[in-house]
C-alpha cells in the first residue's frame, strides 16, 4: 500500500534483481481469475488506487518501487512540489480567479484558454501514470516525403 501515489515509474524485485513489467489486472485475470498463482513476480499491477501488487504473488521477496508521489496540501509556509519551471501556472489560475470575481469574463476566458493548454504540457511532462513500457510510435519510410 503507497498511500501518497501518483505514477510508479519503475518497480524492482530487489531479492532477484529484476524490473517487473506492469500489466493491468484485468488483463492477468484473463487466464488466472483469481490470481491465485504464487512463484517469482514477473508482473505489478493496481489492486486500487494505492495498493500495487505483484504477478504471481509471492510475500518474501523485497519490491521498491520508484514513483511519484500526490503531494501534501499547501499550508503556511510550505514550499511548491511543482518544478520552478511550472510555478507561474499558479499565478495565472489566481488571475482567471480574480477576473471572475470580478465579473471580467472575457479576460478570465482569454487566459483560461491559454493556461489550460499549458496545464496539458505540465501534465504530460510530469503526471503520466507509467512510465514503463510506453507504447513506442515507428515511423516508416521518409517522413520529409510528402508523398510517402
Amino acid at each position: 500500500t503507497i498511500s501518497d501515489l501518483r505514477a510508479v515509474h519503475t518497480v524492482l524485485d530487489s531479492t532477484n534483481d529484476r524490473i517487473l513489467d506492469h500489466v493491468p489486472r484485468r488483463q492477468l485475470q484473463e487466464f488466472d481469475p483469481d490470481l491465485p498463482t504464487t512463484g517469482t513476480p514477473e508482473f505489478w499491477y493496481l489492486d486500487s488506487e494505492t495498493v500495487l501488487r505483484v504477478y504471481p504473488a509471492n510475500t518474501t521477496v523485497t519490491i521498491k518501487v520508484r514513483y511519484i508521489k500526490i503531494p501534501a496540501t499547501l499550508t503556511g509556509t510550505d514550499a511548491l512540489v511543482i518544478p520552478e519551471r511550472y510555478e507561474y501556472l499558479l499565478i495565472d489560475q489566481a488571475a482567471v480567479l480574480a477576473y471572475k470575481d470580478a465579473h471580467n469574463m472575457d479576460e478570465a476566458s482569454s487566459l483560461q484558454a491559454d493556461l489550460s493548454i499549458e496545464l496539458e504540457d505540465m501534465a504530460r511532462d510530469l503526471l503520466d501514470r507509467n512510465y514503463q513500457n510506453q507504447p513506442l510510435v515507428q515511423a516508416t519510410g521518409n517522413l520529409f516525403d510528402s508523398n510517402a
